[in-house]
């Protein structure tokens, strides 16, 4: 027959025991959130744990690339050998382990010390193993020790989930700051308006990159004698690549026209030439191309000279309304290094020249259409460049509403021949 007391007894004795461990389980808890005292985290996550038996010792893996990594450890300078197995085992089937003088389920037999060691995995994937152990001999490592240390665990995983994402946190920060960096040189040196006039000619360009940064580049400059030179280029891809990428191409382009005038052949066909040469290697190692059109507006004859690199995008209005495309049938830079002929196309008072990327006719394309440029080009009353790129901003606008981004980057350069 039972005897009632000693059922009593054991309850209470029981209960004290779950107690205990809850205070610990508390304590650990509690140490991971306060965080006021300065003390690192796992320092005061261990201490917490360890609180229960002075002669406990403790130490934590972290797990990287399916290895352990020693992150921690409190109370012995060395991790002893067999906790250091255990913790490898424990490792590749997330098993808690025991170790101590008497042999059985799940439980290790040494002669030197006694423990237990186990996994923690937090949802992002971050994984701890915790090793609680103490001499032969100490107190037991029974069901609330291995509570205590599976919380143990599970409340460092934690703690390396968070270190995680805080590390992806700034690492987002600082390639955020990036690229609105880049967004600003862009802005400044490749998206700069260059409205401008003089007696003869008006100019204005527009730019809007699909996403922070694109791969177009243009630029626009009045030349001696009141002539205009522009140059309106597309590159592969989108975003920062292809930015920086299209940045390296305009380089180019500037360098071969400074050394075209330098050889007195500063044609569009031969600024073309001269940069493929240079630019080309470069661009079939990458495996890219872009596209481009290099042009300019001479006033005396009054005509319109360029070179197309695979563009196509360009258009002419004449006074009266009608809209002509003019292009070369020439390949894309980094295609072929043959050399660019000069095309020439003359013009009148009233007319106005607009060059524009994919972009623009791809507007629609969420949609499946496309824009036909040259019939909006003709059916709009702006009869100045800078009218004209506020119209093409109000039609970007329409298909774009604020917050939407454009399926491809934008770019487009307008000259006027005044009356």
């Amino acid at each position: 027959m039972i005897n009632s007391s000693t059922v009593t007894s054991g309850l209470v004795s029981e209960l004290a025991r779950a107690w205990d461990g809850l205070e610990v389980l508390t304590a650990i808890i509690k140490a991971r959130g306060n965080s006021g005292d300065g003390a690192p985290v796992l320092h005061r996550l261990l201490e917490a744990a360890c609180s229960s038996a002075p002669q406990l010792r403790a130490a934590v893996w972290s797990v990287r690339g399916g290895h352990l990594q020693p992150v921690a450890q409190i109370g012995s300078a060395v991790i002893d050998p067999s906790i250091e197995a255990m913790a490898n085992a424990t490792l590749r089937d997330g098993r808690t382990r025991l170790a101590g003088n008497q042999a059985g389920v799940g439980t290790m037999p040494l002669s030197r010390v006694q423990g237990i060691v186990t996994r923690g995995d937090a949802a992002s994937g971050s994984r701890a193993v915790v090793a609680l152990w103490g001499p032969s001999g100490s107190a037991p490592f029974d069901a609330h020790m291995t509570r205590i240390a599976e919380a143990l665990a599970i409340q460092i995983a934690l703690v390396f989930e968070e270190e995680d994402w805080t590390h992806r946190l700034l690492h987002q920060e600082r390639s955020d700051a990036d690229l609105e960096a880049a967004r600003q040189v862009q802005a400044s040196l490749l998206e700069t308006s260059g409205a401008g006039s003089n007696r003869h000619l008006s100019w204005s360009s527009f730019s809007r990159p699909a996403r922070v940064v694109g791969g177009d580049f243009h630029d626009l400059a009045e030349l001696p004698r009141h002539n205009v030179g522009f140059v309106v280029g597309d590159v592969m891809g989108k975003g920062l690549p292809a930015a920086l990428l299209g940045a390296a191409c305009l380089n180019h382009i500037l360098r071969a026209a400074a050394r075209s005038v330098a050889s007195g052949s500063d044609s569009p066909s031969s600024i073309l030439t001269e940069a493929n040469r240079t630019l080309s290697p470069e661009l079939v190692r990458l495996e890219t191309f872009a596209s481009v059109f290099i042009a300019r507006v001479d006033v005396d004859p009054l005509v319109l000279r360029f070179a197309d690199a695979g563009h196509g995008n360009a258009l002419v209005r004449r006074r009266d309304g009608s809209v002509i495309r003019v292009s070369g049938r020439e390949t894309l830079m980094g295609v072929e290094r043959g050399p660019y002929t000069l095309e020439t196309v003359p013009l009148c008072p009233g007319d106005q020249i607009l060059v524009f990327t994919d972009g623009l006719s791809d507007l629609p394309r969420r949609h499946r259409q496309t824009l036909d440029v040259a019939a909006w080009f003709a059916a709009t009353p702006a009869r100045t460049p800078e009218a004209l790129m506020a119209a093409l901003a109000e039609e970007i606008a329409r298909w774009c509403p604020e917050g939407d981004s454009p399926v491809d980057d934008i770019t487009c350069v307008a000259i006027g021949v005044n009356d």
